[in-house]
C-alpha cells in the first residue's frame, strides 16, 4: 500500500483499479499507486513533486499543475481529458479527475486518472465518418459548410478575398457505364489525389476552398491548374480513361455571404460552364445578403 506519511490517515490507493496521486499544495505529488506507474510509466520516485508532470506533453504541464494548486485550495473538482507522452507508437489519452480530499482538508488533493484511449479512437472515427467521404476520405459537404464559414470569418477579419471552386467531372456517367462502377470509383479516387487540397460534396463532384487571395484573377488561375490535373490521361485496369471537369467559381464581395450561398452560386456557375460545352470555368461574384449558417461556425 502506498501512504503518504503526512497525512493523517493511510490512503490504500494501491487497492483501487484506477491511477491515484496525492498532490499537496505547493509540494507536488507525494505518493502514487501502482496503476498510475502503469498507465504513465512514472513510478513514484519520478513522479514525487512535479515529476509527475513528465507523463504529460510540455505544454500541458502548466495548466495541470495550476488545476492542481487551485483544487488543493478549495476549488471545486475538475474532469479533464489529456494527452499523455510516451513512445508507444500511438496517442494516448487519459482521463484526470482532481477532487479535494475527504473531510474538506485544505493544501490536498486527488487526483484520478484511467486511461481513455479506446473512447477517444472511437470519437475520432465517429467523427471522421460524420466528416469524410467514404469513398475518398475528403472531407463532405457538411465539412465544406463549417470549413466555408469560418474562412468567410476569417477574410471579413484580415479584409482578403476568398474562393470556393465547384468542380463537377463531365459525363461521368458514361464511365461508370462503359467501364463499371469499381473502376469509376478509382478514377474518382485518382482525381481526387490529383486535385490534392479539395473537398467531396458527393457524387463525382468536388470543392476547392482559398483562402487569402487578392483578386478574383487568383481563383481563376487555380481553375485553369484543377482542369489541368482532371484531363491528364489516366489508366486504370488496363483502360485508358479520359476526364474532363466543369467548375464554378463563387467570390464573395459582401461580409455577410454565408456558406450556403456561396456553394450555391458556385453550383450555379458550375452549370453555366457545361452549358458552354464543359472543360471550361465561370465566375459569379456573390452579393447575396444571408444571415450565418446555424452550427457550422
Amino acid at each position: 500500500m502506498a501512504v503518504d506519511q503526512r497525512s493523517p490517515v493511510a490512503l490504500p490507493i494501491d487497492a483501487l483499479p484506477l491511477g491515484v496521486a496525492v498532490y499537496r499544495s505547493n509540494d507536488g505529488v507525494t505518493a502514487v499507486n501502482g496503476t498510475w506507474t502503469t498507465l504513465t510509466g512514472c513510478s513514484a520516485a519520478t513522479s514525487a513533486g512535479t515529476g509527475f508532470l513528465d507523463a504529460f506533453p510540455e505544454t500541458e504541464q502548466a495548466s495541470l499543475l495550476a488545476l492542481g494548486e487551485r483544487v488543493a485550495n478549495g476549488g471545486p473538482a475538475v474532469v479533464t481529458e489529456r494527452r499523455l507522452s510516451g513512445e508507444r507508437g500511438t496517442a494516448r489519452w487519459a482521463r484526470l479527475r482532481l477532487h479535494g480530499v475527504e473531510g474538506g482538508e485544505r493544501g490536498r488533493c486527488v487526483i484520478t486518472l484511467d486511461d481513455f484511449t479506446g473512447v477517444k479512437q472511437r470519437e475520432e472515427v465517429l467523427t471522421h465518418r460524420a466528416n469524410r467521404d467514404w469513398l475518398t476520405g475528403l472531407p463532405n459537404r457538411s465539412a465544406i459548410m463549417t470549413h466555408a464559414n469560418r474562412a468567410l470569418t476569417r477574410s471579413a477579419r484580415r479584409s482578403t478575398t476568398l474562393a470556393l471552386l465547384f468542380i463537377d467531372l463531365d459525363d461521368f456517367k458514361e464511365i461508370n457505364d462503359a467501364l463499371g462502377h469499381a473502376i469509376g470509383d478509382e478514377v474518382l479516387r485518382r482525381i481526387a489525389t490529383a486535385f490534392a487540397e479539395v473537398i467531396r460534396p458527393g457524387g463525382d463532384e468536388f470543392a476547392v476552398l482559398c483562402e487569402d487571395l487578392t483578386s478574383p484573377v487568383e481563383a481563376q488561375s487555380v481553375a485553369e491548374r484543377l482542369l489541368g490535373a482532371a484531363a491528364r490521361p489516366l489508366t486504370v485496369d488496363g483502360h485508358d480513361v479520359e476526364v474532363h471537369a466543369s467548375i464554378g467559381i463563387a467570390v464573395p464581395i459582401e461580409d455577410a455571404v454565408s456558406a450556403t450561398a456561396l456553394l450555391e452560386l458556385a453550383d450555379h456557375a458550375m452549370y453555366r460552364a457545361k452549358r458552354r460545352g464543359g472543360s471550361t470555368w465561370e465566375l459569379s461574384l456573390v452579393t447575396q445578403i444571408a444571415p450565418p449558417d446555424p452550427a457550422t461556425g
